[in-house]
This record gives structure tokens, sequence and C-alpha cells, in this order.
């Protein structure tokens, strides 16, 4: 990795953009920066998708600087920014993970029954069916800790909601940010993590009443 070469790169084409186009860079930057995503399929996203896309390689070169990588899947419509050293790494709680992984499991399952230029949707009662089918919780998520996790997972463009999202009937729209927040091929590979998260929370409880005793 020549950083002194994307130094150099970034300041050429830098220094050709206008006072307009810095700012915008700028604010993209920052944008990525927060939320690690941009998804042309997201409406809030869609014009900065582009503009990314337009200057890839002064984005790519501007954070390769800063041990990061600017990855396009264009396939997706979906631009990536991943550390290269595991810096800003957020870590997710055990409900977030597990809701995290089947909402990917459902991006995946309903990919297969629509076209590529669909959004893909599924119900808030789809959603808790799917948390209670893993026996990983005995009732549903409460309204507060579902909100705040929707909430998280839309700061980073992998959902959004319509409607209210304490209503079963309400919309989540899925995004494919989601293939590559949670990056497995095989479905199957997904279920196993599952169950794994399920068996380390019963650990976890019987460790607890063990030592409550």
């Amino acid at each position: 990795m020549d950083k002194t070469r994307n130094a150099e790169r970034f300041a050429r084409a830098y220094v050709k953009l206008n006072e307009g186009e810095k700012a915008t860079f700028s604010r993209i930057a920052n944008k990525l920066l927060s939320s690690s995503f941009l998804c042309e399929r997201k409406e809030n996203d869609r014009s900065d998708y582009y503009d990314c896309q337009n200057h890839l390689s002064l984005y790519q070169d501007y954070f390769m600087i800063l041990d990061y990588e600017v990855a396009h899947y264009e396939n997706d419509r979906v631009i990536q920014l991943r550390s290269l050293e595991h810096y800003n790494h957020l870590n997710l709680k055990l409900n977030e993970s597990v809701l995290l992984l089947l909402l990917r499991k459902l991006y995946a399952r309903h990919a297969r029954e629509i076209s590529l230029n669909e959004n893909i949707t599924v119900t808030v009662e789809e959603v808790h069916d799917a948390v209670m089918e893993t026996g990983f919780l005995n009732k549903r998520l409460n309204k507060t800790d579902f909100r705040e996790i929707i909430r998280l997972f839309k700061r980073f463009s992998l959902l959004d909601n319509i409607g209210d999202i304490d209503r079963d009937e309400s919309m989540l729209v899925l995004y494919p940010t989601l293939n590559h927040a949670v990056p497995y091929e095989d479905l199957s590979e997904l279920s196993m993590r599952i169950r794994k998260y399920g068996r380390e929370e019963e650990s976890s409880e019987t460790t607890d009443e063990d030592t409550s005793d």
C-alpha cells in the first residue's frame, strides 16, 4: 500500500474541484464515516451515491490514506466504507446481532421472488415472527428495544420503515446494503449463526442462575 501515491493522486484531483464540489465531497465523506453505506435505492442516499460513484477514485484515494477501503458493489448499487485496520467497528448487542442476521435472511428469501428493480418489503409482524421462530426469545422484543434497533439500522442505510413500527401491519423496506453488512453467501450459514447466538444466550442464562444460587 503506497499512501504517498494515494495522497498525491488525491491532491491532484481535489484541486480541480470547484468550491461546490469540494463542499459536496466533504459532506459525503463525513456521511460515509457516519453510516458506512450509500445505497442508490434509498431516496436520501441516491444523489450522494451517484456523486460518489462519479468521483470514486477521489474517495478511494482519500480514505486509503486513513486505512479505509471504499468498495463499490455495482450489482446492488451500494458503496461501502470499511476499515482495513478494524477502526470504529460497531459492537452490536445480542438482540441487535440476531435481528440483523434475520433481516439479512429475510432479504435473501424475498430477493428470489421479485425483480431486481423492486424494493423488498416485510411487515413488522413478519420480523417479530421470524425472531420467535428461532426460539432465541420466549416472547416478542418489546416495543422500545425494537424501535431502537430499527433506528440504529436506519442510520446505516440498512432499511427504512413505512408507518408506525409499533404496528404489526407497518412495512420495513430492506436495502441491499444488508448483503454487505452481513456477507453470508449461504442461508444455511446464517441459520447456523442464529442458532449459535441462541445457544450462547441459553448458556448465559444457565450461568446466571448458577451464580444466583
